[in-house]
């Protein structure tokens, strides 16, 4: 057996000792195990979920996109890659490669019948990043409320006596809805709110204030702002004259 010692002369083991020579042995570096030098191994991860859409309507779910993004937790560590599944609980939605750490998925329409969901994400890792469940949220699947309906008992008014003119609103649930829809719904002049009110059994109304408008020709509409069964929705168009007094 030889080794080499510091004259850069190869000896047998017992000459060197013996004639008191300096042994040195050359041991090759182990290769790297992970993507990350500060990683002696697999590299632990972080998933982090996100909701485009607050909620979404039924029968519109495509609209909702699951966005998730993955980072190691060491650094220098690099992006992960590998594969996204996004589920509901025990139901399956979809499913996606990673791109530089990040990436979303959608499902079809009238995938998630209405109600309240829990999301989640689940990272299945790769050779050099660790799986990793993501954090929760919460995605409600409204009920369509169909339509909102106007109707002005006045179209024109003059100018000092809005008040004597009303704005009637309709909301209709959807045919797979029981009952009456509830809520509040705001009468708008372009971006300008007129007025507001809380539905009665579907339905209600309410009225400007004197002065409110100056004289003019004004495009009415109203909005409903769906509730945790319902989903928001815009009426039609009327179109209101206010006259000079």
């Amino acid at each position: 057996m030889h080794f080499r010692i510091n004259k850069l002369v190869y000896l047998p083991l017992a000459g060197a000792l013996g004639a008191g020579l300096l042994v040195s042995a050359f041991v090759a570096p182990q290769p790297k195990l992970a993507a990350s030098e500060n990683c002696y191994s697999v590299c632990s991860s972080t998933a982090t979920l996100s909701l485009s859409r607050s909620s979404v309507t039924y029968g519109k779910e495509a609209l909702e996109s699951f966005r998730v993004a993955v980072t190691g937790n060491d650094e220098g560590s690099g992006k992960p890659a590998g594969l996204v599944e996004v589920d509901a609980g025990a139901r399956f939605l979809c499913r996606f490669s990673l791109s530089n750490g990040a990436g979303h998925c959608s499902v079809g329409n009238k995938v998630l019948p209405p109600g309240t969901y829990t999301i989640r994400a689940f990272y299945s890792g790769n050779p050099n990043f660790r799986a990793a469940w993501s954090n929760t949220k919460r995605l409600p699947v409204l009920r369509d409320s169909s339509a909102s309906s106007l109707a002005l008992s006045k179209y024109t008014v003059t100018r000092g006596q809005e008040s004597q003119g009303e704005f009637r609103v309709s909301v209709k649930p959807g045919t797979a809805v029981v009952g009456n829809a509830t809520g509040v719904v705001d009468v708008y002049a372009g971006d300008k709110v007129l007025c507001h009110f809380n539905l009665s059994r579907g339905a209600g109304h309410c009225s400007l204030t004197n002065n409110q408008l100056g004289s003019g020709y004004y495009a009415i509409q109203a909005h409903y702002r769906g509730n945790s069964d319902l989903s928001p929705s815009m009426s039609n168009i009327r179109h209101l004259t206010v006259n000079r007094s």
